[in-house]
């Protein structure tokens, strides 16, 4: 096996012949290739090699996925820092699919910080996922900073799961031209009218799941009214009320699910 360090591990008969000398093989393939092999493993794995030499510490930058994961208040700040870094490093090449996950409670001051950071990044992101931890004294704190991405038209798939409130108000200059899958996860709705005015800048929306559970969520009319939505699915767990409604105005809609534990029990 041959290392970037430029060391060399080798079975032990073969310091019979110290004039042995063998390929470095890795060390020779182009990075587009390491950088395929890279994306086949576990990010943990993938943040090891990144002290296997200097060549090796960018490419990580370079994953058509990349990971943020934040496991306490502190990495919030921390994260921010490493996403410029390596949104610097890509420079002009797109990224198939982002996830900024907070698992501790997150200051929403500091999170914006790193949505800003993000909107910054003009080669765009394809699929964006945001995941925010909430508890049971102080969920649905985090707006989704919607006019930041007015300019950012790469996005086609975004997920919100759990501590974001969904808070869209109406803006015709506000359009997602290729937004066509939207999963909404156990957030908490402003208004009845943030779900129309999202849905209404989708003008290809194709796909859009909802899940509302455990607690209410301040949303009793969920009113969806699309002309491009083909597959629709709601789940309603454990809400605390049965007093909801779903309004659905979609012409060209081939496939829907409700799943409603509250009438299953």
């Amino acid at each position: 096996m041959i290392l970037r360090l430029g060391y060399t591990l080798r079975h032990k008969d073969s310091f019979a012949n110290n004039d042995e000398t063998k390929e470095d093989i890795i060390s020779n393939l182009p990075d587009s290739l390491l950088i395929d092999i890279l994306s086949l493993l576990f990010l943990s794995e993938v943040k090891q090699t990144r002290i296997v030499s200097k060549r090796w510490k960018n490419l990580f930058a370079f994953l058509p996925n990349l990971y943020f994961v934040m496991k306490s208040y502190e990495q919030v700040k921390e994260t921010r820092v490493l996403v410029d870094q390596t949104l610097a490093i890509r420079g002009d090449i797109p990224i198939e699919k982002l996830l900024l996950k907070c698992e501790k409670k997150c200051d929403y001051d500091c999170f914006y910080d790193l949505l800003c950071t993000l909107v910054r990044f003009k080669a765009g992101v394809r699929e964006l996922e945001l995941s925010v931890l909430w508890d049971l004294g102080d969920r649905h704190e985090v707006k989704f900073s919607w006019d930041l991405f007015k300019a950012w038209d790469s996005l086609v798939g975004l997920t919100l799961d759990c501590g974001f409130i969904l808070d869209v108000y109406n803006d015709d200059e506000l359009i997602f031209p290729c937004l066509k899958k939207i999963s909404l996860i156990c957030i908490g709705y402003a208004s009845e009218e943030s779900v129309v005015n999202l849905i209404s800048s989708c003008p290809v929306l194709e796909e859009l799941y909802v899940e509302r559970a455990w607690f209410d969520d301040w949303l009793e009319v969920f009113n969806i009214s699309s002309l491009s939505l083909k597959r629709l699915r709601i789940s309603f767990i454990h809400l605390r009320s049965r007093d909801y409604k779903v309004v659905i105005d979609a012409p060209k809609l081939e496939c829907i699910f409700i799943n409603d534990h509250l009438t299953n029990h």
